[in-house]
């Protein structure tokens, strides 16, 4: 977990090689404890930093192996921005949604939103998300693992924000949610 948050933040400073080193070594410490939707998450961002340092066919590679393992997951060959209009837009028109998909939806936008720098949006499409978690919240493993890393999104966006004690706020609330997932 540490080498992906590290890897996070070298992503956003545009340490793109030490970015890549720290999200190989979380797959390498992982392993076969890792989930599938995480795994494909990794692999998307190895395949956008690869396109980054100008390395097309490293990250059709990685494109392709995240397809494989989910392909339900958006492309990142969807641009960023593209995605931002579609959500929007959906959460707009959209009237006959449920709180989940409705957080759902604001949960993505703030996604979007970090990836273009708009941090304080983000942090206020991320904290409506939570408050929708807190109050519809089903009891999944899958749910649990999304509301940690919600709480890990929280604490990337307080960080860039320079609101260094709400991130390691955020960022424990994040680790206290995951120590309680049993991972079989």
């Amino acid at each position: 977990e540490i080498y992906h948050h590290i890897g996070d933040v070298w992503r956003a400073m545009n340490y793109f090689k030490l970015a890549q080193f720290c999200y190989e070594e979380t797959l390498e410490i992982l392993g076969d404890e890792i989930d599938y939707r995480r795994l494909a998450y990794i692999y998307r961002i190895m395949s956008d930093l690869h396109k980054k340092q100008g390395n097309e066919n490293d990250a059709i590679g990685y494109e392709q192996v995240a397809n494989y393992i989910d392909p339900q997951c958006e492309s990142s060959s969807t641009s960023n921005h593209e995605q931002l209009l579609k959500h929007q837009h959906e959460l707009g028109t959209r009237h006959d949604i449920t709180p989940l998909e409705r957080a759902g939806l604001l949960y993505k936008i703030g996604l979007c939103l970090i990836k273009e720098g708009d941090y304080s949006a983000a942090l206020e499409a991320l904290l409506q998300t939570e408050q929708l978690f807190l109050e519809h919240r089903p009891e999944t493993d899958c749910f649990v693992d999304k509301f940690a890393t919600l709480y890990e999104n929280l604490a990337l966006t307080y960080l860039f924000l320079d609101n260094h004690l709400k991130a390691l706020s955020m960022w424990r609330k994040a680790i206290d949610i995951r120590s309680t997932i049993p991972w079989n």
